[in-house]
């Protein structure tokens, strides 16, 4: 997978001396849990990159057919949101990573999963579809870190998605910072344990926040479940002092 380059993506805007939420078409907002909550997860790019929906997710309603799709979008750049083909015969919510020659690599902001389509094949996305946030939320796995400092391997990220294959959902828990992150581009740091059946019908029955003992630790089965892995991971007390790191090339 290419490397996102991601700008700076501020949420709020100081109006007056007030910090108000950006309310421009060209801004859509993402959903921001700093709550206990479980869902599923989209897609595991590394442990610094995963997609997650909430079980409640409206990602299918947000598409349009593709045998009447709307305009071409004629404003094409980086971060311009877009409607593009998700299957054969649906167009989903997407945005421009980058654009090279005749082809534009983009995200689906609402499964998280990044593709390229053809310039052709990028349309308007009408205002009713940019009030809602998107349906993936960006979360990373909080004070784990690649075996060589630097960048995450093949070996590694594979090992992850194969381990969150194992559940259906994982139970997700936000960690704590004193800083105000004003910027989507930045993922939730986030404690994962992955949820059994019973676990989760407990959860859908009760609607609880926080659980005791619940799940299945995912940083300790990526440990355990790895050879080289470090048993002793750094310290770090503020959730958004841990740095994130790249895919390895």
């Amino acid at each position: 997978m290419e490397e996102e380059k991601r700008p700076g993506s501020p949420y709020l805007e100081s109006i007056d001396k007030h910090q108000k939420y950006i309310t421009s078409r060209d801004k859509i907002h993402r959903i921001r849990c700093m709550v206990g909550y479980y869902a599923t997860v989209s897609v595991a790019y590394s442990p610094n990159e995963i997609w997650l929906q909430l079980p409640n997710h409206v990602a299918n309603k947000l598409v349009l057919s593709r045998l009447n799709p709307p305009p071409l979008e004629q404003n094409l750049g980086p971060n311009a949101y877009v409607m593009t083909p998700i299957n054969d015969t649906k167009l989903g919510r997407a945005r421009i990573i980058s654009i090279q020659n005749n082809s534009a690599l983009i995200r689906f902001i609402d499964t998280g999963k990044i593709d390229s389509r053809p310039l052709g094949q990028l349309y308007e996305m009408n205002n009713e579809f940019r009030t809602h946030p998107w349906q993936a939320i960006h979360v990373t796995l909080h004070n784990i870190h690649p075996q060589n400092g630097e960048f995450w391997t093949t070996e590694e990220t594979e090992l992850l998605a194969s381990i969150l294959a194992e559940f259906t959902h994982v139970w997700v828990e936000p960690q704590l910072s004193a800083k105000v992150i004003n910027d989507d581009s930045e993922p939730i740091r986030v404690l994962l344990n992955g949820l059994a059946p019973e676990e989760v019908e407990m959860i859908e029955t009760t609607s609880k926040t926080s659980y005791e003992d619940i799940g299945e630790s995912i940083t300790e089965k990526y440990v355990l479940s790895y050879h080289d892995a470090l048993l002793a991971p750094k310290r770090i007390v503020d959730a958004f002092n841990y740095t994130t790191y790249p895919i390895g090339g």
